[in-house]
């Protein structure tokens, strides 16, 4: 004996739990000043020097004040003259004063993150590059139009088929067997069916095309498919109703 298509429990609800993702907030861009050649380093470092002179008030409290900072600044400065002049002689020298310019860069760096927390504004009002946003959030998927549905060669077996949506991670499809959808609802991710007390299926695999099997004959059934992605789903599609034979 063919197995139904559908189970006999009544599925009420469709639950879709989204990924959690943020916008990341601008921090200050430390690959800007790591990745600086020699001759670019002292320029990104005097540009902090400046900008926390210029705006004392939003930075009071700074791990190397603008004092200590040219500090820094005038002996790496004087060390990357003589290595250029001396050669390897003066190697070691440079290195020493590059690093410690590296690490009172990266302290203010984490001082400037938690005074803006967050605001590019002040991150570039210290002398900083803000790092750009990682992640952008997209709207959930638009209703599916147009589903194809056709029948194999194979008795009882049919092709339920959902035109590419834009910003669609998978596909969802909902079935019911002898009765149309009616009083369907989305909110905050999960479907609502109201008093639908039929049998009910629900496939939220993947693909966009899903072969279902052992439509039992002279029973017509109802597809419906939906779109989803990290930020939500979309409404049904209008359904599509096919006899099995």
């Amino acid at each position: 004996m063919r197995q139904p298509l559908l189970t006999q429990k009544t599925t009420r609800f469709l639950f879709y739990h989204a990924k959690s993702k943020t916008m990341a907030k601008p921090k200050c861009a430390r690959t800007v000043y790591k990745k600086a050649s020699d001759d670019q380093l002292d320029t990104k470092l005097l540009a902090v020097v400046v900008g926390l002179t210029d705006h004392a008030v939003d930075f009071p409290a700074p791990p190397f004040g603008p004092t200590a900072l040219q500090a820094l600044l005038d002996t790496y400065t004087l060390t990357y003259n003589a290595y250029k002049r001396g050669g390897l002689d003066q190697k070691e020298e440079f290195l020493q004063a590059k690093t410690a310019v590296l690490n009172a860069m990266d302290d203010t760096a984490g001082y400037v993150d938690t005074v803006a927390k967050g605001d590019a504004v002040l991150i570039v009002n210290a002398g900083f590059e803000p790092t750009k946003t990682v992640f952008t959030p997209q709207p959930a998927p638009v209703q599916p139009v147009q589903l194809l549905v056709t029948r194999s060669q194979n008795r009882g077996e049919v092709t339920v088929e959902c035109p590419v949506v834009a910003g669609a991670e998978y596909y969802g499809l909902v079935i019911t067997e002898g009765v149309p959808l009616s009083e369907v609802t989305l909110s905050s991710g999960r479907f609502e069916f109201g008093s639908f007390n039929f049998p009910l299926i629900i496939d939220v695999t993947k693909p966009r095309r899903k072969m279902l099997k052992d439509m039992k004959v002279g029973v017509t059934y109802y597809f419906y498919m939906f779109a989803g992605n990290a930020a939500g789903v979309s409404t049904l599609s209008d359904g599509v109703s096919i006899m099995g034979v």
